[in-house]
Parts: structure tokens; sequence; C-alpha cells
């Protein structure tokens, strides 16, 4: 669809090449726009709005139709990293999930071997006496829809040698068995079972620098002074030193520095009068840390149903850590002094938000009654705005306020690590529509107020529309940044809180209503407030409201509900 340089709707059946204008039921062409170029409410739409994802229609009641571009066509790989490490002849897999994909071609580095299968990618790593293999590279998933549409999906590979295994030594044998970016791990037998040794990881340059004799002089130094002052064999011997086989890990406490060369090292060491003597040559076995693996989390974000108090939207990612998910506003990207913020500076603060909200829950009790785990989400998420948000931990359940009309919104995901940003954050922009009223009514309030007591006197200048009326603190009520946002919430609350067998119709008024609310508390400001709504829950008037304050004193004590409620007078 299209508008025409005379601002007519066109639309194309042939992908583009023809056009013809759109025609009225008495085969008139249909305006989009005014000479002027403004929209106009006689056109199928008030507004027609676009995003990288979907095109927004504004029918001319407010309600919005969205309609996506490419969300129908998509390839993702699950849990895969932007780079993923092999070594020599191993095999990974990857799940893939996908829509829209009639054919897909596979692109790979010389020498690897790649599959897909049940919507499975399996990746093979050349083997290590293979010839004319490359290292490292690219392995793509170019995909089709049998049309015009193509996009692609791109896994990093890397090849290089284990980097664990059995080494024999004139005096050790070790038995590297696993080695990650910040430890390595490993099982060292002595030949002679009888003699103490001592085993760490080294850095393989400083090692190399310094020289063997150098580094053994570094290293049982400290031993000496224990020994000089007599406390080695009755403690720290048995601190630092080991026998018989051994199963070495480096302390949490002296992580390794991912991807830097190292040794490592086991030496033989006996106790003398006033020093330690070394007993074996130092016998080191290279290794390498790992590169961390970031896994190259996507999220694949949608919004629709937009109205002018809410929406719904979905979070689709591709692997299964957890993530924030929320909409803020358009202006949280613009900081008080006007400068723009960033997407992490967003996320952060997002993130912060709940940490002030549920300081006490994460840090303060003991012992903790939530995790950041609880605050955060996993796997494909739908939510819709207004709502009560139940939570698996009841502690950190939340209601997510309605949306105000005529705002730009922006729907954003990120992953995270406990509460530090892990990923990018995937954003989505929107707008919501005005309100537009379907009913014309306007309310007369009249409240009397009587110690801590109203009398609530309704007239609807329409008869027939159906309504709620309502009072609430004052307090409360100004939390809100519209008449309309609060109506909004109000409505959700009052259908969320219907007791068992009754309908949203039971709590509906017609004509002209006399109401009380007694036992309220004293000095303190309320507003009692009625809009049009129908049975079906469709707000359709603005919010009428009158502020009054109750009288100092109290006769019986106050009511401790938080949002009294209006009895009818019959």
């Amino acid at each position: 669809m299209s508008v025409d340089e005379e601002g007519y709707w066109e639309a194309s059946y042939d992908g583009g090449d023809t056009w013809e204008r759109i025609t009225n039921a008495a085969g008139e062409p249909v305006k989009a726009v005014t000479d002027d170029g403004s929209s106009i409410q006689d056109s199928f739409f008030s507004a027609v709005t676009q995003d990288d994802g979907n095109v927004y229609f504004t029918l001319t009641d407010g309600s919005v139709i969205t309609v996506a571009k490419r969300t129908d066509f998509y390839l993702i790989l699950r849990k895969a990293p932007d780079v993923a490490p092999f070594v020599y002849g191993e095999t990974k897999t990857y799940e893939i999930e996908s829509a829209g994909v009639a054919e897909t071609i596979l692109t790979k580095p010389d020498g690897w071997r790649v599959a897909l299968k049940d919507d499975v990618l399996s990746v093979t790593a050349p083997a290590a006496d293979a010839a004319g293999f490359e290292a490292e590279g690219t392995v793509a998933v170019i995909y089709f829809d049998g049309a015009e549409r193509s996009s692609v999906a791109k896994l990093g590979v890397v090849v290089d040698k284990s980097q664990t295994g059995v080494t024999e030594g004139d005096d050790f044998t070790i038995d590297i068995t696993e080695v990650t970016d910040k430890s390595v791990t490993a099982t060292v037998t002595p030949k002679d079972a009888s003699i103490y040794y001592y085993v760490s990881a080294y850095s393989a340059a400083e090692f190399d620098e310094k020289g063997e004799t150098a580094v053994t002089t570094e290293l049982k130094a400290m031993f000496d002074y224990y020994v000089s002052a007599g406390y080695w064999s009755d403690y720290y011997r048995d601190m630092y030193l080991h026998s018989g086989t051994y199963a070495y890990t480096t302390p949490a406490s002296t992580p390794l520095t991912p991807g830097q060369s190292y040794y490592l090292i086991a030496f033989g060491l006996e106790e003398g009068a006033s020093a330690m003597t070394v007993t074996t040559s130092v016998m080191k076995v290279p290794f390498k840390t790992t590169t961390p693996v970031v896994v190259n989390t996507k999220y694949r974000v949608t919004v629709d149903n937009i109205t002018w108090y809410g929406a719904g939207y979905s979070v689709v990612p591709s692997d299964d850590l957890h993530y924030f998910h929320g909409i803020v506003k358009k202006s949280a990207f613009t900081g008080g002094q006007g400068q723009p913020l960033t997407d992490a500076e967003v996320a952060a603060a997002y993130v912060k938000e709940y940490e002030n909200r549920y300081y006490d829950e994460l840090y303060l009790n003991d012992p903790t009654t939530i995790k950041w785990t609880d605050l955060s989400s996993c796997g494909t998420q739908r939510q819709v705005v207004p709502r009560a948000w139940i939570r698996e931990n009841e502690l950190a359940n939340e209601a997510i306020r309605p949306l105000v009309a005529e705002t730009d919104y922006c729907l954003i995901a990120f992953g995270v690590d406990g509460k530090e940003l892990r990923t990018d954050v995937a954003k989505k922009e929107f707008r919501t529509p005005a309100f537009t009223p379907t009913e014309e009514c306007t309310f007369d309030l009249d409240v009397t107020v009587s110690r801590q007591n109203l009398s609530i006197k309704v007239t609807p200048s329409n008869k027939n529309l159906t309504y709620i009326c309502h009072l609430d603190k004052s307090a409360t009520y100004y939390e809100f940044e519209t008449d309309m946002q609060y109506a909004a919430d109000d409505l959700f609350w009052t259908k969320y809180n219907l007791e068992a067998g009754r309908t949203l119709s039971d709590e509906l008024l017609t004509g002209d209503i006399e109401m009380k609310a007694e036992n309220l508390w004293a000095s303190t400001g309320y507003v009692v407030y009625a809009y049009g709504c129908t049975a079906d829950g469709v707000i359709t008037t603005p919010l009428t409201s009158v502020r009054v304050l109750t009288e100092a004193g109290s006769d019986t004590p106050p009511a401790t509900a938080a949002k009294p409620r209006l009895v009818r007078v019959r």
C-alpha cells in the first residue's frame, strides 16, 4: 500500500510494478491525506507509522492494527556464541528456530563439515592431520522464503589442539583433564611416592624469561622462611606441598587470565636444616586458557494490539539465559540535561529500579528471600500491559500500570548475568494513540463531607450510559500522569478483583445514583470519580473527578482498606 502524489490510497498486487487506487463502495478513490498533507478522519486510517519490524495502522476509533514486516521470516541459532571454539575433530550441534524458511544454503571454511537436518545444525572441525584446512572462519546458513526474501545466520568457528591429555616426565605423570578460561584441572602422580612436591600454573612467558632456577628460587623463598623459623613440618608443609597422587585445580581466589599461555609445573622439595632443597627437575606441561565463550544472544521482539492505554508484546530469546524486558518511555533515552543516553545506560537504570525496590529482599534479609534470577526472565515471554505480573517468587510480584495516551514508548529486552548487562539492548519503538470518546456524557458529582463520611450524588447527562463511580485517596490518584491513565488502571483492578460469580456488568451503574462512603481516614484528601464503561470493559467517556478533604478527628476507627468502596444508597 502507498499514497500517490495526489494524496489517495493505492495498492500494488504485483510486488510494486503497477499501482491502482483503492476505491470505496461507491467506486470513488479514498483520500489518505488532506491538501495540506495532514491525515484525515474519513480515511481508512487516522495515521500510518512503521519501524524496522512492523507497520502500524491507526483506525479512526483509536485502535491499532499491527502488521509484521519480517517476523514471519527468520532463522536463529539457539545458544550459539559469536565464535565457537573447537578441538580437532570435534563436533558441536546447535538447535535452529525458524519461520517462513523454504530453502537453505550452507557455507563453511575449508576442511570443516556442516549439515542441517531436523532443525539441528551440525558442525565438525577438521582432524589434526588434515591437509589444507582453515583454522578459523565463518559457518553461514543462507535462507530463503521461496520468493524474494533472503537472509543469513552466521557462526564464527576456530579450531585448536586439545589442551587436555597425559604427559609423562622423568619424575611425574601429569594428566590435564580440563582447561577453562580461568583454571586448569589436572591429576599429578610422582614416580617416587615418598617425595613431597609443589604444583601450580605459571605464566609461560614469565617462566621462559626468568628461567627454571630463578622460578624455583622465587617459589621456595617463602618456604625457606618457614623452615628457618621452625614452622614448616608442623603446619606449612601440608598446606603448600603434596605427596602421592594429587588432584590439582586452580584456586578460585587466584584465577588465571583467559586466552593466555601457561605451564603447569611440578618439582620435588625436601626440607633441610635451614632451607628447602629442590630434589627433582621442574616438569612443565604447556597449556593455554580458553577465551570466554560469549553466547550470541538474539531477541526477537514484537509489539501488537496497541491501544491508548496498553499493548501486548512478545520476546523470543535465542537461548535460555536470563534477561530483563519491559516497556519504557522513549524519553528514558534522554538524560536530565537533555543529553542522549546509551542503550546500556537505560538498561542499567531499568535494573537499578528493581534493585532499589527489592533491596532488603536481595541483600539484607538473612537468608535473602529473593535472587536476581527471581526478578529476571528466561525463555519466551508474552505479556500484556496493563497487568498484574505474577512471578514465581511471590515477594517480587508487581502491578504494571497502563500506558499514557499519545506517548512514544519503547519495548526493551537485554540479557543479564545477575544484575550485570550481558547483551546489547533489543528495542521496538511504538506510539500510543489518543483516547477517543465513543459516548457523549458529562457527570455532575455532588459530594458532601460529614466528618469522615461522604454522601455522593451522581448525575450523568446520558441516563442510558453505563458507568463506574469509585473513590480513592488523593495521594494515590495523583501518582498517575493523566486522568485517563488512572481510569484505565481503575478498570483493570475492578475486573481483576471481581468476586467469584460476578461480572463487570454487576459493577456498572446507570442513571442518577446516590452513594455513601463511611469511616474514612480523618484529615485526608480523597477523589471521587466517574467514567463511562461498557459491560465488555471499554471506557467510553473522559474521567470526571471531585477532590474532597475529610474533617479532623474520628468518631470510629478509620477503614484499613487502601481503596475504600462506595456503597449505593437504596
